[in-house]
């Protein structure tokens, strides 16, 4: 009976994760259609103010329909004229989608290096899905939060990223109820670097570490394409 609650529990999460990826590759076919024209492989891009516009209609619509708490695309740096934004974000913000800022000046102490940043790095560098954090992101959104990211590409060509932003409140909001329902009521969803995203184990909050798999436990594989998530659950 155990062994199957636990495969049920692997069955949902591996589902709600893939919705949300579904989400994803929904906004970014929106995005594409509409930068398409300013996207030429020999001429730094700019998009012009009507372009962008629609893509803060775009976002908008993705923002009213999923959970997710941000979402918008994101340019390799040197691919872009001076007069267009590399980063195109917005944010839920109460019943208002919000514009995020970001500080772009790299003489700043606040500068946002996202091409750093793994959820960048992944999405664009290895143009694979990725799943970044939990993370404080203090020069960004400046909370908690969970982001993923696919790749855009545009005319054959990987520019940059699409992704969301997720609190870790949010993602707890649809994850627990699932986890809640493994043997015994303790389980955890485990990143590709053995960070807990989730959890209703007690000692393993999100964030934590999983560096060795707890006496009484075991790691189940999540059927998420393209990403080694896991399931750590109580066996005995």
């Amino acid at each position: 009976m155990e062994l199957k609650r636990n495969a049920e529990v692997v069955q949902q999460c591996s589902r709600w994760i893939e919705r949300v990826f579904t989400s994803i590759a929904e906004v970014r076919t929106q995005f594409v259609e509409i930068i398409e024209p300013y996207v030429q492989q020999a001429q730094p891009i700019e998009i012009p103010a009507a372009a962008r516009k629609q893509l803060f209609q775009a976002a908008t619509h993705h923002l009213e329909q999923y959970a997710s708490d941000g979402v918008g695309l994101i340019f390799q740096r040197r691919l872009m004229s001076a007069a267009s934004p590399a980063l195109e974000w917005w944010i839920r913000d109460g019943d208002e989608i919000l514009r995020q800022e970001f500080v772009n000046d790299p003489g700043s102490p606040m500068f946002y290096d996202y091409e750093q940043l793994e959820w960048f790095r992944g999405g664009f560098g290895a143009e694979a899905r990725t799943i970044a954090g939990p993370y404080i992101d203090y020069l960004g959104v400046n909370d908690y939060i969970t982001t993923w990211t696919i790749p855009l590409t545009v005319h054959g060509r990987t520019v940059g990223v699409v992704g969301l932003d997720m609190k870790v409140n949010t993602v707890e909001k649809f994850l627990i109820p699932i986890l809640l329902k493994a043997a015994q009521r303790r389980a955890a969803v485990v990143n590709e670097s053995s960070q807990v995203i989730v959890s209703t184990i007690g000692p393993l909050a999100s964030g934590t570490l999983v560096e060795t798999v707890p006496e009484g436990y075991a790691l189940l594989p999540l059927d998420v394409e393209d990403l080694e998530l896991q399931l750590l659950v109580k066996t005995e």
